[in-house]
């Protein structure tokens, strides 16, 4: 269960850096930043409740042009 939990943090971030490839600006977004689609949820916040798929179909709506 933490490998798998690793896993998808690990996937979450990937993810963040291919919309920003600042490593600093994307491990302080999946740390820092409140999504208002989720109750102000960090992506850190949702990732530990089992909701990284979630967290990576949000950032796929960012790549094609959603804002959130």
């Amino acid at each position: 269960e933490l490998q798998s939990g690793m896993l998808d943090i690990l996937r979450v971030i990937a993810a963040a850096l291919a919309v920003n490839s600042n490593q600093e600006h994307a491990l302080g977004w999946y740390l820092n930043h409140p999504i208002s689609d989720f109750e102000c949820q960090t992506p850190a916040e949702l990732v530990s409740k089992g909701r990284a798929d979630a967290v990576l179909r949000y950032i796929a709506s960012i790549q094609d042009g959603a804002t959130g």
